[in-house]
């Protein structure tokens, strides 16, 4: 009987070492995690704070809106207006 005791108590021994093992593991990992989360967070932040709109994008969007108003313009035209036909 002893020495089930004795089995028992040293497994009892193991479990706790291997949880003990799990959990450091698990902080281990999560700490890793968090130190990259914080540097993909902070170049992303670096990221967008640079200024984005420059001289050819903005003359692109102008453009783009100065057709789409001719355009809608034009179409207006052509089109009858209700209660007018």
């Amino acid at each position: 009987m002893d020495s089930l005791r004795a089995l028992v108590a040293a497994l009892q021994d193991s479990v706790l070492s291997l949880e003990a093992a799990n959990a450091e593991a698990y902080r281990a990992g999560y700490d890793a995690a968090y130190v990259g989360y914080q540097d993909l967070s902070g170049r992303y932040v670096a990221e967008l704070r640079k200024p984005s709109l420059q001289l050819g994008s903005a003359l692109g969007l102008l453009g783009a809106a100065g057709a789409g108003f001719f355009v809608g313009r034009a179409l207006r035209r052509r089109t009858p207006r209700a209660g007018l036909a």
